[in-house]
């Protein structure tokens, strides 16, 4: 069981390095644009996504606390799923930023499918915590 933890804060520990090492870059070199995307920034690129991802989260937050709120807090879903996402999708903005992968047309599915996964992958941890 300790060294579960162990692990488990040596993963946390490596990510939150990524998300700040990503983070640090984004602002001071930015992505690497490609040229139909040049002078335009991530917020530019997600403004016409953010209220139905809003939508969407919030319809997701919903049903968790519908369904899991008798084994589970209602806060603790609501942080966990909350903190999950936004940290999940930092990684993948730094992890483009840190290896300077090219933002093209790929980079708002890729942010998506990270989303989605993270999601199943929370419907499973809340499924295994029910039982």
């Amino acid at each position: 069981m300790l060294k579960e933890n162990k692990k488990m804060i040596i993963a946390l520990a490596i990510i939150l390095v990524l998300i700040i090492a990503g983070t640090v870059l984004y602002f001071t070199i930015g992505l690497n644009m490609i040229d139909t995307y040049k002078g335009i920034s991530v917020m530019d690129i997600l403004k016409g996504y953010i209220i139905e991802i809003a939508i969407t989260t919030i319809a997701i937050i919903i049903y968790y606390i519908l369904r899991y709120r008798k084994n589970i807090s209602i806060l603790k879903i609501v942080l966990y799923t909350c903190l999950s996402i936004i940290a999940l999708q930092l990684l993948t903005i730094s992890i483009f930023a840190i290896t300077r992968l090219e933002v093209n047309r790929l980079f708002l599915p890729m942010l998506m499918f990270v989303y989605v996964a993270n999601i199943i992958y929370l419907t499973n941890k809340f499924d295994k915590a029910k039982k």
